[in-house]
C-alpha cells in the first residue's frame, strides 16, 4: 500500500517547483511589459519628429510663398493644433548676391526634455541673380 500512496504524492508539483515556475513566468511578463513601454515611447518620439518636419516645411513654404525675402528673425507657435511646438526662423544674406540662407528650427518638449529639428535651405532671388549675370 505504501507504494501506491508515494506514487500518488509524486504526481503533483512541489512548492519549490511552483516558486521556480512563477519566478520564470514573472521575469518573462516583466520583459514583455518593458518592451511594450519602450515601443510606445519610440512611437511617440517618431510622431513628434514627423510633426516637427512637417511644421518646419510649412513655415518654410509659407515664407517662400511671400516672395522676396529680407534678412530677419521671427519666432512663434503653431496655435492650439500643436500646443507643444514652437519655431524660430532666421533669414540671412548668403555670400553671393541674390542668395538668402533660411534656418527654421522647430522646438518641443517631450517627457521634460527639450527637443528640436532644424531645417536649412538657400533661397535664390531670380531677378537679382539674372541681373548679376
Amino acid at each position: 500500500m505504501k507504494t501506491k500512496r508515494s506514487k500518488r504524492l509524486r504526481e503533483g508539483f512541489s512548492l519549490t517547483e511552483l516558486v521556480a515556475a512563477m519566478t520564470i513566468f514573472s521575469v518573462g511578463v516583466m520583459a514583455c511589459v518593458e518592451l511594450y513601454s519602450v515601443s510606445l515611447r519610440s512611437a511617440s518620439d517618431s510622431l513628434d519628429y514627423t510633426q516637427a518636419v512637417f511644421l518646419a516645411q510649412r513655415i518654410l513654404e509659407d515664407t517662400l510663398a511671400e516672395g522676396a525675402l529680407t534678412a530677419s528673425i521671427d519666432s512663434g507657435d503653431f496655435g492650439e493644433a500643436y500646443p507643444r511646438h514652437s519655431y524660430e526662423m532666421e533669414i540671412e544674406d548668403a555670400d553671393q548676391d541674390g542668395l538668402m540662407l533660411v534656418h527654421v528650427t522647430v522646438m518641443w518638449t517631450a517627457r521634460n526634455v527639450e527637443k528640436q529639428y532644424e531645417l536649412t535651405t538657400l533661397y535664390a532671388d531670380r531677378e537679382v541673380l539674372e541681373a548679376s549675370l
